[in-house]
């Protein structure tokens, strides 16, 4: 008897809260198709990567499971309030209430197994979508499978399970504290609210945004602390939450002293519905607004990284292969003879030397005007501090880095560049895109003294040409073919492209080819041997090697502060982007699902509560159709209702967000020298933010709509 109850309870909430159940179920769906991204066989066959990215899934199904649980929590308590009556009824009629705690647990047990499994079916339809993207981020083509998803399925009903668990669990406690007064009396409270004080807490409305505005400033200024920015932070999320207690008020007092919106037809209506609105849900207003603030900048980083990624690769590594020595005279007959055996067809490869003139002006310049340092290698008197230079080896070589110009046409050549040309008395600068932006143009135009000759600028250039320590750090200086040969010879250099994609673990072949040669270690190996040093067991041999070895991890990179790609000694294009591409999705992927998460969260509560009062004040609108409003204006005024409640906490969203985004943008244009705009991530990630709300507003809408014409039916 009570499971039919139970049965027939829970098919009337599924029709009732039709958008939390599909919530639930696209909760459930995202869970199992991200989950399945751990279990893929590009994942799975670097498990560096595989490591970081069930790690960074992890932490974000940890905060998922959080936020999921209060949503289940919310609507269970929620449900209970609009159901408190019957409840009451029940034990009025003597059933116990333990029994009546079981009953309404297993109608929430089974909305869940629902969503759960119609979540599970949508869940591998859409992991085939999510495993087409990840494999096309990769270049490979995928093929729709459908594998054993037992280990999967586990984890997704295992996090979805324990959401619901602590949910339950919770209001089960308040159940079993809850007499029949309290049921039958349970609704009215929760309508009831606080109306004194409403004086002086309308000063919290202007106050919060002041702060609002503050920490934007102090955002803007750059001097941080870890104390200073923990603490704004927590007021920041202070500030939000106040803001509401502040908007309640400042709206009652606002409809008190009869202001002007009251008299404009429907405006006394409006003002009254959002003013009662903001007073009940002031905590749960804030929650939304943090909810979608974070799914908002979530997004933003998301498609920072998601558009920058590729290019960030192609700049440090353009090239098919690329060798790099310290041994100007180094010929890479080893690296090439073994690409040979292994059946490796190049179709062309250039083999060169990068020089020096034993100067450092570039240097020099480039370590007190490189605006990401921020003064680090300054002294007061603007001069590069030596010691702090000496003591960093990571950014630039000791001295400033030339190619001939031969050479230089050789690689652009194999990068389908145009040629470029030279007089005898002229250079041109091969530099990053950011870091041109921070020379002057008198330094830029400045004359060039190279072995006695004056040379003079004849432009630069910016596209991808491996400066991150082979062709330079940040900067390649290009001369004549007659300078270059009075020059000292710094390093050599090799560079190739191949007839046809070379076999996969190519790279780490060549890598120990390279290294053995040259009497050092692999990374691994390097690894290996100092868990041995500690038992004091390598040999002197060893000792050297491993100290080359780790000599060599300290190569000049330039000064790339994010998403920094370091020189590679021996790198082959197709393994390093496969490689960087697995690391930088662990946190693409994961900030897109936690941002939708989050945003579906939030748009159920406010659907859920609006189409709660379709019904709970159905007299109102009844009043309004007695008075003579038509069926179209009552729809008007519902339109009206509707984006107003669910466009305070996206406006306050957008607005604290838009700051905090855009500034994120520009800092990370600044820093990486991307050519999107800063603008742009925020704007992409807030269409992406307003199409999944309009469809969450025109549902909710229609719901609306369609239980108040319910109700005049009834009452005609």
């Amino acid at each position: 008897m009570l499971f039919k109850l139970s049965l027939r309870n829970a098919r009337r909430s599924m029709r009732d809260y039709l958008i939390y159940m599909l919530t639930m179920t696209g909760i459930v769906a995202f869970m199992f198709a991200f989950d399945s991204l751990i279990f893929t066989d590009i994942v799975q066959n670097m498990w560096e990567t595989a490591m970081m990215m069930a790690v960074m899934i992890g932490f974000v199904t940890f905060f998922i499971i959080l936020i999921v649980a209060w949503l289940i929590n919310y609507m269970v308590h929620f449900m209970l309030e609009k159901r408190s009556l019957e409840f009451g009824t029940y034990l009025l009629l003597g059933m116990n209430k333990k029994k009546v705690s079981r009953l309404y647990m297993r109608e929430n047990m089974i909305l869940g197994t629902v969503s759960l499994v119609f979540g599970i079916l949508a869940g591998i339809l859409l992991q085939q979508v999510i495993m087409s993207v990840f494999y096309h981020l990769f270049s490979q083509d995928y093929q729709i499978q459908m594998g054993d998803f037992h280990w999967c399925l586990l984890l997704t009903a295992g996090c979805f399970g324990l959401c619901f668990l602590l949910a339950l669990r919770h209001n089960r406690k308040i159940f079993k504290k809850t007499t029949i007064s309290d049921l039958i009396e349970m609704e009215k409270k929760s309508e009831a609210v606080e109306t004194g004080r409403e004086r002086w807490k309308q000063w919290l409305f202007p106050a919060s945004i002041c702060y609002f505005l503050l920490f934007f400033i102090l955002m803007y200024r750059g001097n941080y602390s870890i104390f200073g920015v923990i603490l704004l932070s927590a007021l920041f999320l202070a500030a939000i939450y106040l803001f509401y207690h502040g908007l309640a008020a400042w709206l009652v007092r606002y409809i008190h002293r009869g202001g002007k919106l009251v008299y404009r037809s429907d405006g006394l209506f409006l003002l009254r519905q959002l003013s009662a609105k903001m007073r009940t849900m002031r905590f749960t207003m804030g929650t939304l607004t943090v909810l979608f603030t974070i799914a908002l900048l979530g997004g933003s980083v998301a498609m920072m990284f998601a558009s920058y990624q590729k290019e960030a690769i192609n700049q440090a590594v353009p090239f098919g292969l690329m060798l790099c020595s310290e041994n100007p005279d180094d010929g890479f007959s080893e690296e090439f003879d073994f690409l040979k055996e292994e059946g490796v067809e190049i179709s062309e490869r250039q083999i060169y030397q990068v020089y020096r003139n034993d100067q450092h002006q570039m240097n020099d310049y480039l370590y007190t005007h490189v605006a990401g340092y921020g003064g680090r290698y300054t002294n007061k008197d603007g001069k590069p501090d030596r010691k702090a230079i000496a003591a960093d080896t990571y950014n630039y070589y000791d001295y400033d880095t030339y190619m001939s110009l031969s050479d230089y046409n050789a690689l652009r050549h194999l990068l389908g560049y145009a040629d470029v040309s030279l007089k005898d008395s002229e250079y041109l600068l091969h530099v990053k895109n950011r870091v041109l932006k921070d020379i002057d143009d008198a330094f830029l135009h400045r004359p060039l003294s190279v072995g006695g000759r004056s040379l003079s600028f004849a432009g630069a250039h910016t596209e991808a040409f491996a400066l991150n320590g082979v062709n330079g750090a940040d900067y390649i200086i290009v001369v004549p073919d007659g300078t270059a040969k009075q020059m000292t010879a710094y390093y050599a250099a090799a560079a190739a492209s191949f007839a046809k994609q070379p076999q996969a673990g190519l790279q780490e072949k060549l890598e120990a080819v390279y290294y053995h040669h040259r009497g050092m270690l692999t990374e691994k190996e390097a690894d290996d041997l100092e868990m041995t040093l500690e038992d004091h067991k390598a040999t002197e041999k060893e000792k050297l090697a491993l100290k080359k070895t780790r000599a060599m991890e300290n190569m000049p990179n330039g000064s790339d502060q994010i998403m920094t790609i370091g020189r590679y000694d021996v790198a082959l294009k197709s393994e390093i982007t496969v490689e960087m591409l697995s690391l930088i999705s662990t946190l693409t992927f994961p900030l897109a699902y936690i941002a939708l998460i989050f945003l579906c969260v939030a748009l159920t509560i406010l659907a859920v509560q609006q189409l709660s009062d379709s019904s709970r004040y159905r007299y109102r609108y009844d009043v309004l159709r007695k008075l003579g409003v038509s069926s179209r204006g009552i729809n008007k005024i519902v339109r009206k209702q509707l984006s107003m409640y669910y466009l305070v906490p996206i406006a306050v969203s957008l607005f604290l967000s838009a700051f905090i985004g855009i500034f994120a943008g520009n800092r990370f244009v600044f820093y990486t020298g991307t050519t999107s705009s800063s603008l742009s991530y925020f704007v992409i990630s807030v269409a992406v933010f307003m199409a999944v709300y309009l469809l969450y507003f025109a549902a909710t809408y229609l719901g609306f709509k369609r239980n108040v014409e319910e109700v005049f039916v009834r009452l005609e």
